[in-house]
């Protein structure tokens, strides 16, 4: 009941979007990506993971109350455009009710990077998305990529210490070679500021090209 509820207080944002609006997510993925296997133990014939865990029941119960909202999206305002983001190696997109939607929503991939919009760590990701041109958001990390990357971030990490200051820890290696969470890596989860007017340049020309046109057709027709 409470979870009905939750969903039911962000219909009104939903709602007040204008015709067209954009309305982008990224539900929480802690407990659906790679690095936090050994708590939540998805995989391809086990995607709800292991329910034994009260946390992973929780994500499970947000991402099916996302669902929810975007069902009520498909049938009440399917003008609404959508960008979807999860890291690549979640298992959120794969879960039975939102591969559903996305395939009623008409939905397409697009495979970025959002350290080459300007974030810390190289984050490949997927994008979901129904807005005109989407394959722009595209980024590959290729030879040329990884080294403006990483030359970046060198010269970020050399600023950080010339002033005297401590570099984030993101990932720490285990005893048996693998890595968990640095306390760094809660901070690291934000979208950076190039990747989001990105988005929104692509969002807004997609909308003011729609509003042209229906314009122009609004003045062929007869008076």
């Amino acid at each position: 009941m409470q979870g009905a509820c939750r969903v039911i207080s962000h219909l009104p944002f939903v709602s007040r979007l204008v015709f067209g609006g954009l309305l982008p997510a990224g539900p929480p993925c802690s407990l659906y990506v790679s690095i936090s296997q050994s708590v939540h133990q998805r995989s391809a014939d086990n995607l709800r993971g292991n329910l034994n865990c009260f946390k992973v029941r929780l994500s499970n119960l947000i991402v099916d109350n996302f669902v929810v909202i975007l069902n009520l999206v498909e049938i009440f305002r399917p003008d609404i455009k959508l960008v979807l983001e999860q890291p690549i190696s979640s298992y959120m997109f794969k879960q039975v009710d939102f591969a559903a939607i996305i395939s009623k929503l008409n939905l397409r991939k697009v495979l970025t990077y959002l350290g080459l919009y300007g974030h810390d760590l190289e984050k490949a990701t997927h994008l979901w998305l129904n807005v005109r041109r989407g394959s722009r958001l595209a980024r590959t990390m290729n030879a040329k990529n990884k080294r403006r990357f990483q030359t970046r971030i060198e010269k970020k990490k050399e600023r950080i210490l010339s002033r005297g200051g401590t570099l984030p820890v993101y990932y720490v290696k285990d005893k048996n070679g693998g890595y968990h969470g640095g306390p760094d890596l809660a901070g690291s989860v934000h979208y950076p500021a190039g990747f989001v007017s990105a988005v929104f340049r692509l969002w807004e020309t997609a909308w003011i090209e729609d509003h042209l046109r229906q314009a122009r057709l609004k003045r062929a027709l007869p008076q």
